[in-house]
């Protein structure tokens, strides 16, 4: 099987805590994947270093085969959306 997305023993620490411990997952090609979890498990964290926003501390993940850094998630469109939504007044906008 073809993996769209690799995150091989994916490991970031924050002083003593370990948001990610080596974290290994494949995410195939055309599927609709979900990552569930308590408040502070590293989810945000995890979908940061997968759209290039943090780095791993150690281990790697890969897209379409090519490791990830800023350029790589950018070139391909890998991006997040805020936690919080945030509404703008278009009234405000138009005056």
């Amino acid at each position: 099987m073809t993996y769209k997305v690799e995150i091989l023993e994916a490991t970031k620490q924050f002083k003593e805590t370990a948001a990610l411990n080596q974290v290994t997952a494949k995410f195939a090609a055309g599927r609709i994947h979900g990552i569930i979890g308590r408040n502070g498990s590293g989810k945000t964290v995890l979908f940061k270093c997968i759209c290039g926003f943090m780095q791993l501390d150690s281990g790697s993940i890969r897209i379409d085969g090519q490791t990830v850094n800023p350029a790589v998630a950018q070139n391909i469109g890998a991006n997040t959306l805020p936690k919080s939504a945030f509404f703008v007044d278009i009234q405000n906008i138009l005056d």
